[in-house]
């Protein structure tokens, strides 16, 4: 049996009064107990200092290392000459160099294409299998796939397709009739730099458009049901819904991204090995190069340095560009 409306409203008011009344107790137990927060302090610090001490211990540590190293001559070749301390001359004399910025150049170059074309397919991608259509959950698991396999895997793989005799690629180009004769995809110096692009967007591909399918999924549909009674097209709801709405996950997946192609080494390593005549030669593998096959400390770790001072500029630079746009 259904209660009447005054007792209904008589059971808020005394609700309400309990509530108060706890409320009171609590705030009056807090001012006389004010241990009790510091305590609570002191268990939030106790719970993130274990993170802390990793974070330092495989972050922190490693970057502070970097740079001392930088600042001597040491060589593995010579042990008992080396350990001097030298200042910035190793950055003067890397900053000299030619090859250096060959390297450098390389390295721009694949980050910049591999990033931006990423970015571009993983928006084509997400929009395509975030419409509603029969098949969708199976096209999203095999675009996963290049992102499961390992990287040693990958490279085998597209060193098998990019062979100038028995690659399907070649023979597919053949069979079209675009090249008359097999094209040497990795002994080129400008063929191997698109391969390695090619190959580092098929392989960052499904990353980004997992995140962008994600961010996609949380636009609500009525602004697009409202845009279309209005009569706007598919591209202006593209420009004017779409791209507003992923504005702040596009820049930490460009910030993502870009940090970690320009850190790349092994999918260099393994397909081209920074050939052929250090045409694909990036700032990793040099660091790998100077360290480990010309056993010079002190450059290796200099190039290190140098690496990390781009790459914190730039995800900086690119963050502020983001904050400066979210307040103009």
């Amino acid at each position: 049996m259904a209660s009447p409306p005054h007792a209904v409203g008589l059971r808020l008011i005394i609700q309400f009064k309990r509530a108060t009344r706890a409320g009171l107790y609590l705030r009056r137990l807090s001012r006389r107990r004010p241990g009790l927060r510091r305590s609570e302090q002191v268990l939030g610090l106790a719970l993130v200092l274990p993170t802390v001490l990793l974070i330092a211990a495989v972050v922190l540590y490693p970057m502070i290392s970097t740079l001392w190293l930088s600042l001597f001559n040491d060589s593995l070749l010579r042990p008992d000459e080396t350990g001097q301390f030298v200042g910035l001359r190793n950055f003067a004399r890397l900053l000299q160099d030619a090859a250096f910025w060959k390297v450098a150049q390389n390295t721009v170059v694949l980050t910049g294409s591999a990033v931006t074309g990423e970015i571009v397919f993983g928006m084509i991608v997400a929009l395509t299998l975030n419409a509603s259509y029969r098949g969708r959950g199976l096209l999203r698991t095999l675009n996963i796939l290049p992102w499961v396999v390992p990287s040693f895997v990958t490279a085998f793989i597209w060193i098998w397709m990019l062979h100038p005799q028995f690659g399907p690629v070649n023979a597919l180009l053949q069979w079209l009739r675009v090249s008359p004769e097999p094209l040497l995809w990795l002994s080129d110096g400008t063929l191997a730099m698109i391969s390695l692009i090619v190959v580092s967007i098929w392989k960052g591909l499904p990353w980004t458009f997992l995140v962008l399918l994600a961010a996609l999924q949380t636009i609500p549909e009525d602004w697009y049901e409202s845009a279309k009674v209005d009569g706007a097209s598919p591209w202006q709801m593209f420009r004017h819904i779409t791209l507003p709405s992923l504005r702040y996950i596009l820049v930490i997946v460009l910030v993502l991204r870009t940090i970690w192609t320009f850190n790349s080494f092994d999918m260099v390593y393994l397909l081209t090995g920074g050939g052929p005549a250090r045409a694909t030669l990036t700032l990793p593998m040099r660091v790998y190069t100077s360290t480990f096959l010309e056993y010079s400390v002190g450059m290796g770790s200099a190039v290190a340095a140098l690496m990390v001072i781009v790459v914190v500029a730039t995800s900086l630079m690119v963050l502020r560009l983001g904050q400066v746009e979210e307040w103009g």
